[in-house]
């Protein structure tokens, strides 16, 4: 917990607050409550403060490792979620937060591409999903650690908003996050991934790549991106701009922050041993680890068609990428009973 609340409250969280700029004894009493993880109506009372969402439906339980929040904006009456992650192993927690309502690229594997982009999240927006995973946390007895964008949206097409949010998560007068423990999750949008690096050098980025097959990409994300020259070269220069020592910077080796690459296995789309020399071929001579992602259920749009890849191609295709040197896992899924888990995500 941190402690020492500074008298005034930066211009982010006024957005929160709703608070005149005159309200200083207000700004003090909701700046420590903040930080202290407190439910902040009963310190506010009496007040025009406002919060951005009010919870609409709670889904799940820590023991099970996942809790979505389905949040109501106050606002617009519009609908996103938020994933508050529990890892069985310590007790760590993680805010899996959205970006926007619905979102415009529209992965075939993606249940929230089936709404369309209805608008871009606010800062305030952002953050007060970050609160209420902390509230959360705090009162199982976690530390809210990790807060990943991997939530509804393509956060790098709301670039100013989401650098105002992490800017408040990562300073010390804000939730006092470390940067690496931020991750946006991007389809690869190349000269935002670039910005965004550039203002926080620590921060985790992940590419949802899925496929090294340029055609198959167009396919699964017909909206992202999808010249992989441009994507490989833009991952290399993040390598270089996130590297550990100026004179390491042509060394991928040396990087602090290794790129996630993101990659969905979908049987007979893109988990052949061809499919993984191709991944190998786009990975060489980068800083990356690979993150194999089984695919979750949705029960929406063109996603209902596909499968997840068996379990032993899955083992077949990581250990491919191993042979040749790339770092890969093949991510737990957390909260795919709940429709919590990565691509469920969907409000209407």
């Amino acid at each position: 917990m941190m402690v020492g609340a500074p008298a005034t409250i930066p211009p982010h969280w006024l957005h929160v607050l709703g608070a005149p700029d005159g309200c200083a004894s207000l700004k003090r009493r909701a700046w420590k409550v903040l930080r202290e993880g407190q439910p902040i109506e009963q310190h506010l009372a009496n007040t025009d403060w406002m919060r951005s969402w009010s919870i609409a439906q709670t889904v799940g339980e820590p023991a099970s490792g996942a809790v979505k929040f389905r949040l109501r904006s106050n606002r617009t009456q519009q609908d996103c979620e938020t994933v508050v992650l529990f890892p069985k192993q310590g007790r760590r927690a993680t805010a899996c937060i959205s970006s926007q309502i619905g979102c415009g690229v529209g992965c075939l594997f993606c249940a929230t591409g089936t709404m369309g982009f209805q608008r871009n999240l606010r800062p305030e927006e952002m953050l007060e999903q970050v609160y209420l995973a902390r509230c959360l946390a705090q009162r199982e007895g976690r530390h809210l650690r990790n807060v990943v964008l991997m939530g509804m949206g393509e956060p790098l097409h709301n670039l100013e908003a989401v650098c105002d949010s992490i800017a408040f998560m990562v300073s010390d007068r804000g939730f006092g996050l470390r940067e690496r423990f931020v991750t946006v999750s991007t389809s690869g949008i190349p000269s935002a991934m670039l910005a965004l690096v550039r203002r926080f050098p620590a921060i985790r980025m992940a590419l949802s790549l899925h496929t090294a097959n340029g055609s198959d990409r167009r396919l699964l994300m017909p909206k992202a991106p999808n010249d992989l020259e441009v994507l490989r070269e833009t991952v290399r220069a993040i390598n270089r701009i996130q590297a550990i020592r100026e004179e390491h910077k042509d060394a991928p080796e040396f990087c602090a922050v290794p790129v996630w690459i993101e990659y969905v296995l979908l049987d007979g789309w893109n988990d052949s041993l061809l499919d993984a020399e191709r991944l190998l071929s786009f990975c060489k001579g980068l800083c990356v680890e690979v993150n194999l992602i089984p695919l979750n259920g949705t029960a929406v749009g063109d996603g209902k068609a596909l499968a997840p890849s068996p379990r032993e191609r899955q083992q077949e295709f990581a250990a491919a990428l191993r042979r040749g040197g790339i770092t890969t896992t093949i991510r737990n899924s957390f909260g795919a009973g709940e429709n919590a888990a990565c691509g469920q995500l969907v409000t209407y």
